[in-house]
């Protein structure tokens, strides 16, 4: 069974392909809320980090092209978390008149960069539209943790909201691939559940696409975790991230 740990200090690191140069939102020594914007991409301002936990910016250091080398926040236990303006997001999912504000909420709020776009697995521009969205409920690594730990009774509201959102930034298929347990999310119009095999590579985003729908330079498709749109889910209904994450150990 999962066990909740809340850590005293927090870090955030990038895989190496990222090219994030970094733009600080935040002071060194400055006290944080959970969820707060701390960076920004000097060259794709929609690329944007938030804290992970509540407490004092401890440590902001860069390399060349001033990228980002370490980011490290102590946590102070206040709690405080950081709240997001969702009004115009919700109305405009509610009425169906469009993604832009959608599209900004995710992006200012650090949501933005949980999407993958094929072919090249990068963070997607900011005002480009996918050919369809794959969500990944599955994941065959070795040692990695299942996802449906991300899932319980009060988030399989938040990921029915999340993939609404998803089907609002896309005019095709939206690909749900899970498991062979039962279907976890409430079935909508664009939706397509997909079951996957438990051995590894069958829980690869990338093999799912290249299946199910190529990807290509003309014809982009996005991928992402079902934790992160649950955490979609949350942010526009309770206006803020969630404050864990799921791992293994």
């Amino acid at each position: 069974m999962p066990e909740k740990i809340l850590t005293s200090e927090a870090g955030v690191s990038l895989p190496p392909w990222m090219e994030f140069r970094v733009e600080p939102l935040a002071e060194v020594g400055s006290r944080v809320a959970q969820g707060k914007p701390l960076l920004r991409d000097r060259r794709r301002p929609e690329c944007i980090i938030t804290a992970p936990i509540s407490g004092r910016l401890s440590e902001l250091e860069t390399g060349a092209g001033r990228r980002l080398t370490s980011l490290i926040i102590q946590g102070e236990g206040s709690g405080e978390r950081h709240q997001y303006d969702t009004q115009s997001a919700r109305e405009e999912l509610e009425g169906g008149s469009g993604s832009t504000a959608l599209r900004q909420l995710l992006q200012s709020s650090g949501l933005w960069m949980r999407l993958r776009s094929r072919p090249f697995g990068k963070v997607p521009e900011a005002l480009t539209a996918p050919a369809a969205i794959f969500v990944m409920a599955v994941d065959t690594r070795p040692l990695a943790p299942d996802p449906r730990h991300a899932i319980g009774e009060d988030n399989i509201a938040r990921l029915n909201l999340g993939l609404r959102a998803l089907s609002s930034l896309c005019d095709g298929p939206l690909f749900f691939c899970q498991d062979q347990g039962p279907d976890i999310p409430d079935a909508h119009g664009s939706l397509k559940i997909v079951r996957t095999g438990e051995l590894h590579p069958q829980g690869l985003a990338g093999l799912k696409i290249h299946r199910l729908f190529p990807a290509r330079l003309s014809r982009q498709v996005w991928d992402i975790s079902m934790e992160d749109v649950v955490a979609i889910g949350q942010l526009l209904s309770e206006g803020g991230l969630p404050e864990t994450q799921v791992v293994s150990v």
